[in-house]
């Protein structure tokens, strides 16, 4: 069937196209009740639109190059994308109202470029593939996703599930890899604030180290390499990493990243930072979703700054007595009094003569300590300092060689 510069209004019951639908410079009304089945193509040209009011079942691919969003979406509509493998491609982005998968088992429904669906999208038994796109679910509803055995993978970097939310309910994202058993590896996300928020997640099916496919939404170019990491890091998982970021809002939020015991003997989290893997304030333990047994969960965070976050197994390296083995100075703190992460703390090895001062942005020391045991809680002089970033400079004594080494850096301290 092709319209051409053409008014069509559908009332029916049910109406089957055998063929595919092409639209040049339509317009097309399906009314509420009705249902349009096209057993070929959707494909829009010239500015042609759809305004859905009923439901549209399609079985091949939709192609959108009408310079629009396609539907036109002042009624609740739905399309169901029903065939095998199917792609949403096209030049213009298109926006569903309701989008619903079926198919069968891990059926690939291809998106080739970014799309959004304002009130439902049920994945089912699918894979929706991002590639390096963004797919959108704007509904902030906790509802409003709906998967059965289905999953969300996004093989490329760039490509992200992004939800709206507005509450502190948790928020799934039922990321996923074909080739794990069970194929998720979900994370949820519980905002601590019921603002205005745009997360997203993105599962790479790959080691970290390897991925060169793009740039991750925090900026981050790959692959990243995971032999560069602190000291209290041992071997990070290479068989698949997650990305974690807020797109728009910035709430603290509780962040869990769930996995399966099968995957490895990971007891801890890495997140890429600037030039190597370090270690945020993380807590292990066992969970039971979606057939998936273990969980790693970051409380309160909100460095989305960086959002490569990879499974550790625990440093096992025997650490040598001689000679001293260097200090570990943390980059980040969040003197909030929540019990974690309060303090800024310098791991100082074997050294014990030693000097710590932290800086202002203009100069003015506001803290200084030569107790190993002492830690820097945020205040100056007994008053909260603001969030911001501030300078250390660090000063110890070689216990070997008696030699002065002086180093300095930033730290950010985040309320």
């Amino acid at each position: 069937m092709r319209l051409s510069i053409a008014t069509l209004l559908l009332g029916f019951s049910g109406i089957t196209v055998a063929q595919g639908v092409y639209l040049t410079n339509a317009e097309i009304t399906i009314q509420s009740g009705a249902e349009v089945t096209i057993q070929g193509d959707l494909s829009s040209e010239l500015a042609s639109e759809i305004n859905n009011e009923g439901s549209i079942r399609l079985r091949n691919d939709l192609i959108n190059n009408g310079g629009n969003i396609l539907f036109t979406n002042t009624a609740a509509g739905d399309v169901t994308l029903f065939g095998n493998d199917q792609i949403i491609t096209g030049i213009d982005s298109t926006v569903f109202y309701n989008l619903y998968f079926n198919g069968n088992n891990l059926d690939v429904k291809n998106f080739q470029l970014g799309s959004s669906i304002l009130n439902e999208l049920d994945i089912n038994n699918q894979i929706l593939q991002t590639n390096n796109n963004r797919v959108f679910l704007l509904n902030p509803s906790t509802t409003s996703l709906l998967f059965g055995n289905g999953f969300i993978a996004s093989d490329l970097l760039g490509g992200y599930f992004v939800r709206a939310t507005n509450s502190t309910n948790s928020y799934v994202f039922p990321v996923g890899v074909e080739s794990l058993a069970p194929n998720s590896r979900a994370v949820a996300i519980t905002p601590l604030s019921g603002q205005d928020n745009l997360f997203e997640v993105r599962l790479a099916p790959l080691s970290s180290s390897i991925d060169n496919s793009g740039t991750s939404a925090s900026g981050a170019v790959g692959p990243f390499d995971v032999s560069l990491k602190v000291p209290v890091l041992g071997p990070l998982n290479e068989k698949y990493y997650h990305n974690v970021h807020n797109l728009s809002g910035g709430a603290s939020a509780d962040i869990d990243i769930y996995w399966n015991s099968t995957d490895g003997n990971y007891v801890t989290l890495a997140q890429w930072v600037d030039t190597q893997f370090e270690n945020p304030v993380d807590e292990m333990n066992t969970a039971n979703f979606l057939g998936l047994d273990q969980v790693v969960s970051l409380k309160n965070f909100n460095n989305y700054n960086d959002d490569v976050f990879v499974l550790a197994e625990a440093d096992t390296t025997t650490v040598p007595e001689e000679p001293c083995p260097d200090f570990y100075v943390p980059n980040v703190f969040s003197p909030n009094n929540d019990l974690n992460n309060d303090d800024f703390c310098v791991f100082w090895g074997c050294y014990t003569d030693v000097y710590l001062s932290i800086y202002n942005k203009w100069g003015e020391v506001i803290f200084e300590t030569t107790d190993i045991t002492e830690c820097w809680n945020g205040d100056q002089k007994g008053e909260p300092l603001n969030t911001g970033i501030y300078v250390y400079m660090i000063k110890v004594v070689d216990p070997d060689t008696s030699e002065e080494l002086i180093f300095s850096g930033n730290i950010t301290l985040s309320r």
